[in-house]
């Protein structure tokens, strides 16, 4: 069995066939399990899958009732959510655990249009309506669907009732793959892939997060900020060890020889995405850049690049004034705090069990 599984979207019934065929052996998951990433501790999936059977005494398709009942109400198509707490996407949201779909419904609560909502992102209410469909019986297998343009990617789910349907969360909701042929390939994540891309996503949002804390908060302590770069390392390894670069090769190969592929067939897996979204994590320099462009404010921006410049004409003597003139600049005070994070980040790139510091804080 493979972590992921690509469908290439071809006109040609029978090639999209065949590849339908392998998919459940590729994959060893029928689209029903409720268990990985597609738990349900706490049971919230299970209530919120009973309001879409609410639904469905007026839209009647199982399929359609879940788009209408989880449809972001801040993109939404004509049907309006009956959820008393609907979902809005938000892509800065930084969830509190993605371990499972009972973890992701308890998302975090936002104002919407003078009434209470969940943020959540895409990637996450997708997974939760995979989820959601599971337990209405109708087999459904998280997936991206990525576009010949590359860099273009959409979380979608592939579900058969009973013919293979691609859904996404965001208007049109349904694929037709024979007319979009604007689609490379589907790539269908098996467990540990569609886990590991949850977490991958977190560890984004968690740094983000931790950036936009340590710039508003001057209260921020000191070990919450580090603690919190822990965990951002280890949640980094833990994606990577559940689904590493080899397993998307492994992925390619098979389709290639499947259908018989060239190497000129342009195959991006979603790990590869993941590897490029998430290397300045692992990279001092770019981790660098991307804290200059949050912390500093646009004066200091151009008074370092003055300094930088003087630095190479004149040496180091010329950094005096200028150095100066930024001391009291408190975007460069936020981001002298911010310094020791990337490191951090860096030296607990580990398997959490096996970390040896301490917590000596409670997170709040």
């Amino acid at each position: 069995m493979v972590k992921s599984t690509f469908l290439m979207n071809s006109r040609r019934e029978s090639v999209r066939k065949l590849q339908f065929r392998k998919l459940r052996d590729d994959t060893g998951d029928s689209g029903l399990l409720l268990e990985g990433p597609y738990s349900d501790p706490g049971e919230g999936v299970a209530k919120l899958a009973h309001c879409v059977k609410k639904r469905m005494r007026t839209v009647s398709n199982p399929i359609a009732a879940t788009l209408a009942t989880m449809a972001p109400q801040n993109m939404r198509g004509p049907e309006v959510s009956d959820l008393r707490t609907p979902f809005v996407v938000h892509e800065a949201v930084d969830m509190p655990s993605v371990d499972c779909a009972g973890h992701i419904i308890k998302c975090p609560f936002v104002e919407f249009e003078g009434k209470q909502a969940k943020a959540i992102g895409i990637d996450e209410l997708t997974m939760l309506a995979t989820t959601v469909l599971r337990h209405l019986g109708i087999s459904s297998l998280y997936s991206y669907a990525l576009y010949r343009e590359k860099g273009i990617a959409v979380p979608a789910i592939l579900a058969h009732d009973p013919r293979p349907q691609l859904l996404v969360m965001i208007p049109p909701f349904v694929l037709d793959l024979q007319t979009d042929q604007g689609i490379s390939h589907i790539e269908v994540l098996g467990q540990d892939a569609a886990l590991a891309m949850m977490k991958f996503k977190k560890t984004q949002s968690s740094a983000k997060k931790l950036m936009i804390d340590i710039a508003s908060r001057s209260q921020l302590y000191k070990e919450e900020g580090l603690h919190r770069a822990m965990d951002i390392g280890h949640t980094l390894h833990e994606a990577e060890q559940l689904w590493d670069l080899p397993d998307a090769e492994e992925s390619r190969v098979r389709i290639r020889e499947l259908l018989n592929l060239g190497e000129e067939t342009a195959l991006e897996s979603m790990r590869d995405v993941a590897e490029a979204s998430t290397h300045w994590l692992k990279c001092i320099p770019c981790h660098a850049m991307k804290a200059n462009e949050e912390f500093l404010c646009d004066r200091a921006k151009v008074l370092l690049t003055k300094s930088a410049m003087e630095l190479l004409l004149y040496g180091p003597a010329a950094l005096a004034e200028t150095m100066a003139s930024l001391e009291n600049h408190t975007c460069l005070q936020n981001l002298n705090r911010y310094a020791s994070v990337p490191e951090t980040i860096l030296a607990h790139y580990h398997d959490e069990n096996q970390c040896s510091v301490t917590r000596d804080y409670t997170p709040d």
